[in-house]
């Protein structure tokens, strides 16, 4: 029988500051949400009627956690002041083309790209650095390279790593209609074992800390390697007093791509309250194993337009 497992795992999810592997059971709430209401009918049709109400017990659980993400947002109106991309490219893809077909479409203002590699510094950058000429980047052998580039000028850019334990991230100020505007790319380590999990822990501490003395608004995006639900993404955007901008939108998976239909989202953009969230998409990547991630941004408060 898989309600009495459904409804460990479902409980598990809220216990992750004890252990990676009850956090692991965080990730899955579209799944268990689809996988309840299935049983719940299931049961009913078998007029099990004790067993229904355990799942659907699960069920209200599982889209109390998922719901949100569907709610209008309070307003989406105003001008876009900055259109932002996010791709995880993937190391060892050297699929081009592809990447340099989705800018040209999409026309970001920044451009954020993650698991950068000297080959896509070589072969596919010297294509885009008459549109985008300012960037800070770390080029690297493994996932971990980052790279920030924006057609407009960056300010105070480096590449840098928040802890000894954290990975690099890429980190800039951009100005937007006369008002400075901080940007950090990171690409937290994936929390599959106690250790990785406490570095991932640690970088988001560290984030929190940095965040802490910023003094203007603050967008941070990447692939977190964790999705909305694991305790240290709840903990972090708390304390630190930020939107998801996948709030209002729905839930946009991105990983794996490989499956034809993600079901994870690890891709992440989160922005400070003085900005509303115009536009949030996805979409495939070809030679990637993730969707790609456009959000264009509007200043919440008439003050700032």
């Amino acid at each position: 029988m898989l309600a009495i497992p459904l409804a460990l795992f479902t409980l598990a999810g809220f216990l992750g500051h004890f252990s990676w592997l009850m956090d692991l059971t965080s990730h899955f709430r579209i799944q268990y949400t689809l996988l309840a209401s299935l049983l719940c009918l299931l049961a009913l049709w078998q007029k099990q009627y004790k067993l229904s109400l355990l799942l659907l017990f699960v069920l209200v659980i599982n889209i109390s956690m998922v719901a949100p993400y569907y709610w209008p947002a309070s307003s989406r109106s105003g001008p876009p002041i900055l259109r932002l991309l996010l791709m995880n490219v993937l190391y060892d893809n050297t699929a081009s083309q592809p990447m340099l077909e989705t800018i040209d479409r999409l026309k970001p203002d920044v451009l954020v790209i993650e698991e950068l590699t000297p080959f896509w510094i070589t072969s596919v950058y010297p294509k885009l650095k008459s549109q985008y000429p300012y960037s800070v980047y770390q080029a690297r052998q493994d996932t971990f390279g980052i790279g920030i580039f924006s057609r407009k000028k960056l300010k105070n850019a480096k590449v840098a790593s928040f802890c000894s334990h954290c990975q690099p991230s890429a980190m800039a100020e951009v100005t937007l209609r006369g008002e400075p505007v901080s940007i950090i790319a990171m690409h937290p380590i994936i929390p599959l074992s106690q250790a990785w999990f406490d570095q991932q822990k640690s970088q988001f501490q560290a984030l929190t800390n940095l965040a802490g003395r910023q003094t203007q608004p603050l967008i941070v995006v990447g692939d977190f390697n964790t999705t909305p639900w694991s305790y240290p993404y709840r903990q972090t955007l708390a304390r630190m007093r930020m939107t998801d901008t996948q709030t209002g939108f729905g839930l946009q998976p991105t990983w794996p791509a490989y499956a034809g239909l993600p079901w994870l989202p690890l891709d992440h953009c989160w922005v400070s309250k003085s900005f509303v969230t115009l536009d949030r998409k996805t979409g495939r990547l070809p030679g990637s194993d993730h969707y790609y991630l456009s959000v264009s941004l509007g200043w919440r408060n008439k003050q700032h337009k």
